[in-house]
């Protein structure tokens, strides 16, 4: 059996195109975490939390967020902007606006403790502050998809 040197022209090709495969992952991977999680999703209502790490009320209300969350998550995406910090707060903008929720983000970014029911359009339909009721937001998400509906 003799073998037979490979044609470099042929192996110049290969490494080529598994270059060019290597890229694309890469470049599609890269795209997907610029776009954020929340930009892969369906779109629906948002239930939205201004949090900081130091606010007293976003620690208290942390139990009835956790309730709601697992009530109601099927029916309306949960999002935390973090405004903890100067990066937080550059990231929970970043955040916000692939939301397509700046305005909501800019009225209350101030406000820690907030939480409020945005359309998948943004428009707000309530807006909370501190502890929730389970029924209080499964209505305001209701409200909110129906906004978006119209």
């Amino acid at each position: 059996m003799t073998h037979s040197n490979p044609d470099p022209q042929a192996s110049s090709t290969r490494r080529l195109l598994l270059w060019v495969s290597s890229l694309s992952v890469l470049l599609l991977g890269a795209a997907f975490l610029l776009s954020g999680p929340a930009a892969a999703e369906e779109p629906g209502p948002l239930v939205v939390k201004i949090h900081a790490d130091w606010c007293g009320t976003c620690t208290r209300m942390e139990p009835s967020w956790e309730s709601a969350e697992n009530a109601l998550g099927s029916s309306a995406r949960f999002v935390i902007l973090d405004v903890t910090d100067a990066d937080k707060l550059a990231a929970s903008r970043k955040q916000a606006e692939a939301l397509g929720i700046v305005a909501f983000f800019d009225a209350h970014q101030a406000k820690t403790g907030t939480v409020g029911v945005l359309s998948s359009t943004g428009e707000t339909a309530a807006t909370f502050k501190g502890e929730l009721e389970v029924e209080t937001v499964r209505a305001a998400i209701g409200e909110a998809s129906t906004r978006a509906g119209a």
